[in-house]
C-alpha cells in the first residue's frame, strides 16, 4: 500500500482510512482558498472540528452566520469567534410569538447584539434581525458605528422602533446601500414625510 494514502484501520466492524501526512501540513493560504468555497453552515461547522488549525482558519474566513436563537450564544462570544463576519442573521423570539403564545415582553432584545457588533464586527455590511425588539436608540448606535459600511438592513417582524429610528439609519447608511427592509414589523409613530423618491 502507498505510504501516502495511510493505513486501513478496523474499528467496530467498519473500515476507516487514516491519512498519513508524515509531518506535512496544508498551508493556511491553501486552506483559506478552499474554505472560501464552502458556504453551507453545517459543512463549515464540520470542517472546523477537524483540527485546531482548521478551527482557526474557519474563524477568520467565515463571512456569514445565522444565529437561530439570540440566547444560544452571547454576542461577545460570537464576535470573538468570528471577527470577520460580513453578513449576520439573528433570530430573537421563538416562532410561537406569531401566534400570541409568548408574552410580548418575553425578550429578544436587539440592544446587546447591536452594541457588540457595532464595536467589534468591523467588516459587517448586512444585518438581518427577525422577531426582535429594536429601539430607536439601537438603530442610532448602529447608524453611528456601522452606518458607513451598512448595505443591507432587514427588520422582519421586529417591534419597538419608530420612523424616527428608520430616518436616522437611512441618513447615515452608504449611498450604495442595496436593501433596507421593514417586513411585517410593528414600529411606533409612523410619519413618512422624510422619505424622498
Amino acid at each position: 500500500m502507498n505510504e501516502r494514502l495511510g493505513k486501513v484501520v478496523m474499528a467496530e466492524g467498519n473500515l476507516f482510512r487514516t491519512p498519513s501526512f508524515k509531518g506535512e501540513t496544508i498551508a493556511e493560504t491553501a486552506l483559506e482558498c478552499v474554505f472560501g468555497y464552502i458556504d453551507g453552515a453545517e459543512d463549515r461547522g464540520s470542517i472546523s472540528l477537524v483540527c485546531r488549525k482548521w478551527y482557526v482558519v474557519d474563524r477568520f474566513t467565515r463571512r456569514q452566520l445565522t444565529v437561530s436563537c439570540c440566547y444560544t450564544v452571547s454576542p461577545s462570544r460570537l464576535t470573538q469567534r468570528f471577527p470577520a463576519l460580513q453578513t449576520l442573521k439573528i433570530k430573537g423570539k421563538p416562532r410561537a410569538t406569531m401566534f400570541h403564545l409568548v408574552p410580548d415582553n418575553w425578550g429578544g432584545y436587539a440592544g446587546p447584539w447591536i452594541f457588540e457588533i457595532s464595536v467589534n464586527c468591523k467588516c459587517l455590511h448586512s444585518l438581518y434581525l427577525r422577531r426582535m425588539i429594536v429601539t430607536d436608540d439601537d438603530l442610532s448606535v448602529l447608524a453611528e458605528e456601522r452606518g458607513h459600511m451598512m448595505q443591507t438592513l432587514r427588520l422582519d417582524r421586529c417591534s419597538g422602533f419608530s420612523t424616527a429610528g428608520l430616518h436616522v439609519i437611512t441618513k447615515s447608511c452608504r449611498n450604495d446601500s442595496r436593501d433596507m427592509g421593514n417586513q411585517r414589523s410593528l414600529g411606533g409613530s409612523y410619519c413618512l414625510n422624510w422619505l424622498c423618491f
